[in-house]
């Protein structure tokens, strides 16, 4: 429930990702935390913005998303980020 709170506030931040030339759309971004919280890794997956300067910033700015600790092991999370 954190993660999909804190993950609302950083998609909304990285809608204003998009570079010029790259198209608009729905980026389908994989997350994963570590039980201390933190973002660690962060995927943009397929077309139109795997690969793209779009598809980095994207990822970066949901990298930079933390939750609070939790038990167990680490946790992926898929959020839909869409970008005008």
């Amino acid at each position: 429930t954190a993660a999909v709170a804190a993950l609302h506030a950083a998609a909304a931040a990285a809608s204003g990702c998009r570079k010029e030339g790259d198209p608009t759309g729905v980026a389908i971004v994989h997350v994963t935390f570590t039980n201390s919280g933190r973002a660690t890794r962060a995927t943009v997956e397929g077309p139109p913005f795997a690969g793209t300067a779009t598809g980095g910033c994207i990822a970066a700015t949901l990298r930079k998303t933390q939750v609070p600790p939790f038990g167990g092991e680490r946790v992926t999370v898929t959020k839909h980020v869409v970008i005008h």
